[in-house]
């Protein structure tokens, strides 16, 4: 960690510009001793960090509650117990006490209007038990059994009462259509959990610009120059730097199957040729970071691999903050049986390429303009990439089908699409934004499309397993899933124009059994002047919580 990662850290989590940020570091920043630091980010009391194996990645140390704890006697009946224990998680709690023999405990976290208790027990016979309660109701007190079992199979039980205020902000979840007996949790990538029936059950709070990732038992916290990762009840772990020259830009991020990070975004100074001009692009590059050492392990060239000079779903040499953004990466899975990642880009489809060769093994997008690749256009026609549209016979469709200018009923090109996830078995699931495209003979609807495709990457062949038009149009974000569990279809419009509101955007949230009938649909709207960049499944206390499906 140098000073430029503090001053960009500072700046994002203070809302304040680089120059501002770095005149207020030296108040903030201690160096307590060779390869340990004190950081006061916000108005929290200071952060300790030790540095791991000397690498550019640190993790996190606190002993303010354990201070706090060492002042009284505590027992199973009555316990330690520390609401937003690190000033980031309001609707979550530390429970901490000691048991005179070894013990396994559970917990079960009384439900209410219709919601369901939450029930865990966690791993290992321990002396001392240090608790998260999750999923905690806001404005309420929260009723909590707790359980300690010994070896021998013999119980004691106790019940506390956790009282939790209500959040600083008001986000509302708006059940409408409620057909079937499944109870799920929802995800919002701003750190957010909502249930079924529109219970706000988990938020974390942090400073500036963000997004959130919540991955097994940690939430992963997205900033432009790093990520930082916490424990659910917002202790810090550790943060992880990006490359020299590397920054994202919060358009999401991926896991493999060991782990390890997958984020996509921008070098300084990277070109390509665009209307015969080299120009400087952004958004085209895919990293792999080691979730230990945040060491980068493998990085992928998008428009090495593909042509970045193709006016088709967008002018290509769109500016946005003075570069061309071509690619528009937004979306990235793994592949854990065939070892590949699959990458999606609102402006040009999606992408398998082979981690081990990083080099492309099928592209999805309609036929057009693939006659070049790479930065300088040299690399060649990548027309053998391309996957052929079938139908549920296995059929290719008509060459204009394949160039996406003709509409048959039960295939189209996914057109500005976001966020991929792969479900195992071939099957590849996206958000189909559509509307408006470059090239006016694309076939395009003026409404967003959810979308789920069957891909054999032998033939390179791809067929359409679910296609909805949705009654709404989202311009940016939005995600589809096939849910790990119940292979049903989640679709989510999250930038959907407010009817009542015209600066206000919401979130529709809806799920499809497998024949394509709606079985679920919420509205999520927020009062504040922000809305979901992505919604998904998740389970408290699950260490599968990722929406992926792999063999």
């Amino acid at each position: 960690m140098n000073k430029q990662d503090l001053v960009s850290v500072l700046a994002e989590k203070n809302g304040v510009s680089l120059r501002e940020a770095s005149a207020i570091l030296d108040s903030v920043f201690e160096v307590i001793e060779e390869g340990k630091i004190s950081v006061k980010w916000d108005k929290y009391s200071p952060e300790t960090f030790v540095q791991v194996n000397n690498t550019s990645s640190y993790r996190y140390v606190s002993d303010n509650i354990e201070k706090e704890y060492e002042q009284f006697v505590y027992s199973l009946e009555e316990p330690y117990v520390k609401v937003n224990p690190y000033g980031k998680t309001p609707l979550s709690a530390l429970v901490k006490f000691p048991t005179e023999e070894e013990t396994k405990i559970s917990i079960r976290i009384k439900g209410k209007d219709g919601a369901p208790d939450i029930v865990h027990e966690f791993d290992g016979f321990k002396k001392e038990h240090n608790i998260p309660l999750l999923g905690l109701f806001p404005n309420h007190d929260n009723k909590v059994v707790i359980r300690a079992k010994n070896k021998k199979g013999v119980s004691k039980t106790s019940e506390i009462n956790v009282q939790i205020g209500n959040p600083e902000e008001a986000e509302y979840w708006f059940p409408i259509v409620k057909k079937d007996k499944n109870f799920h949790y929802y995800a919002l990538s701003e750190g957010l959990v909502f249930d079924e029936i529109g219970n706000l059950r988990y938020q974390f709070v942090d400073f500036g610009w963000y997004l959130t990732y919540f991955y097994k038992d940690n939430i992963f916290v997205e900033h432009t120059r790093g990520i930082h990762r916490y424990s659910l009840l917002g202790e810090s772990i550790q943060k992880y730097s990006y490359p020299e020259g590397f920054y994202g830009y919060m358009h999401g991020m991926g896991f493999k199957d060991n782990g390890n990070l997958l984020v996509y975004g921008s070098f300084d100074g990277s070109k390509a040729i665009f209307d015969g001009e080299e120009q400087e692009s952004h958004r085209d590059f895919v990293l792999e970071l080691d979730i230990e050492t945040g060491k980068e392990i493998a990085r992928y060239d998008l428009a090495e691999m593909i042509n970045p000079d193709r006016s088709l779903i967008v002018k290509s040499v769109f500016k946005e903050v003075g570069k061309i953004d071509w690619a528009h990466t937004n979306g990235v899975d793994y592949d854990a049986k065939n070892k590949a990642i699959i990458v999606s880009g609102r402006h040009f489809g999606i992408v398998k390429i082979d981690e081990k060769t990083k080099k492309p093994i099928w592209w999805m997008t309609p036929h057009q303009l693939t006659h070049k690749s790479g930065r300088k256009g040299d690399k060649g026609d990548i027309s053998h990439l391309l996957l052929t549209a079938v139908d549920k016979k296995g059929k290719p469709y008509s060459k204009a089908v394949q160039q996406g200018i003709e509409k048959v009923s039960d295939f189209k090109w996914p057109l500005k699409t976001h966020s991929v996830r792969y479900a195992g078995k071939g099957i590849v699931s996206i958000f189909d934004n559509s509307g408006d495209m470059y090239d006016k003979k694309l076939y395009t609807t003026k409404n967003s499309v959810g979308s789920v495709f069957k891909i054999d990457d032998k033939k390179k062949t791809v067929q359409q397993l679910f296609l909805k038009e949705l009654p709404h149009y989202s311009e940016t974000g939005s995600i589809v899933i096939v849910h790990p569990k119940t292979k049903d279809y989640w679709v989510v419009a999250s930038n959907v124009k407010n009817q009542n509101h015209t600066k206000m955007k919401d979130a529709h949230i809806y799920r499809f059994d497998k024949g394509g009938k709606e079985v679920y649909h919420a509205v999520f709207h927020s009062e504040g002047n922000w809305w979901p960049y992505m919604i998904y499944p998740y389970e408290f206390y699950s260490k599968n919580n990722w929406p992926t499906s792999q063999e």
